[in-house]
């Protein structure tokens, strides 16, 4: 038997309803996520974790997606040819124009990467490592030049190639007013 044929008359009606608005919904998310285009494609020759579920070998990567190394690096292959390599033990959320480094290390080749409120630039045939160590950032520029600069000033200083730099960010601590 059918199972409006065991539903009354308001019964149905409900159950029309809802099953329309499940019919919706599923068809609504399937179009939403159709709707995000992949950024890139992530490669390891181990597990990686991203968005907080373990994936063997490669993973397709989105806006916003977030991307954690274990026991293996993870190299990133962006659709607009920039590239970003997570070294061990790393984790970061990656845009398609930035990575927003949480902890470890990421080398970025024509691609952004933001630490700890400090953003490098590798542009060009550029490349940067950028290392955070708690609130340390270590920055070693590789080729070419970079750029960096903080969320409040902006230095967009160039540096020599091959260097190698340590910044510690500190936060200014508003004054106390007499009472």
């Amino acid at each position: 038997m059918l199972v409006s044929n065991l539903l009354s008359g308001s019964e149905r009606i409900v159950h029309r309803y809802t099953s329309l608005a499940i019919v919706t919904a599923a068809f609504s998310f399937g179009m939403a996520a159709a709707a995000t285009p992949a950024i890139g494609v992530a490669l390891s020759e181990g597990t990686i974790v991203v968005n907080d579920a373990q994936t063997p070998g490669n993973a397709t990567v989105f806006n916003g997606t977030t991307l954690q190394t274990q026991q293996a690096s993870s190299q990133v292959r962006l659709k607009d040819g920039a590239q970003v390599r997570f070294d061990l033990d790393s984790r970061g959320t990656l845009f398609s124009d930035h990575v927003d480094l949480k902890q470890g290390t990421a080398r970025i080749s024509d691609y952004s990467a933001n630490a700890n409120g400090l953003s490098v630039r590798a542009s060009g045939d550029s490349s940067a490592s950028v290392t955070m160590k708690g609130k340390v950032v270590e920055v070693a520029a590789s080729l070419a030049t970079f750029r960096f600069s903080t969320r409040r000033e902006s230095m967009s200083q160039i540096c020599c190639p091959g260097g190698h730099w340590i910044f510690v960010l500190r936060m200014r601590v508003p004054r106390r007013l007499p009472p």
